[in-house]
C-alpha cells in the first residue's frame, strides 16, 4: 500500500464518518471514529505505516476539536469527496441566482464571494 492509497483510505473512513454524522447515525460514526483510533493505536503500528498513522490522528483530531468547540455539524469532507460537494454546492448556488432573476454580473461577484467564504456561512 503506498502512502497515497494511505492517505486516501483515511480520508474515506473519516468522509464517511461525516456522512453518518450529517445522518445522525451515531452507530455508524463510533464504528468509523473506532476504525480512524485503531488506525493509529494498533493496526498500522509498523514504521512503514506512518503516513497512515500521521494523517489518522491529524483527522482524530479534527473530529475532537469539532466535538470540544460544538462545530461536529460544520465538519466537512475532505479530498476528491470535498471538491465535488463543492462545486456542486456552488453550481446550485448560481442556480438559485439565476432564478431569482439577478444579473450575470452580480451573480460572478456573489459566486466569487460565496467561494472564498465556504464553510464560514
Amino acid at each position: 500500500m503506498t502512502a497515497k492509497n494511505e492517505n486516501d483510505f483515511v480520508d474515506w473512513l473519516y468522509n464517511r464518518y461525516v456522512e453518518a454524522l450529517r445522518n445522525k447515525d451515531f452507530l455508524q460514526m463510533s464504528i468509523y471514529f473506532d476504525v480512524l483510533d485503531r488506525c493509529v493505536s494498533m493496526a498500522f503500528s509498523q514504521r512503514k505505516f506512518s503516513s497512515l498513522r500521521t494523517r489518522a490522528k491529524k483527522r482524530l483530531k479534527e473530529i475532537a476539536t469539532a466535538g470540544k468547540n460544538g462545530t461536529l455539524c460544520k465538519l466537512d469532507f475532505v479530498g476528491e469527496e470535498f471538491v465535488r460537494e463543492f462545486e456542486k454546492a456552488m453550481q446550485d448556488y448560481e442556480q438559485t441566482l439565476k432564478d431569482q432573476g439577478f444579473s450575470q454580473q452580480l451573480i460572478r461577484d456573489l459566486v466569487i464571494e460565496k467561494r472564498c467564504n465556504y464553510g464560514n456561512d
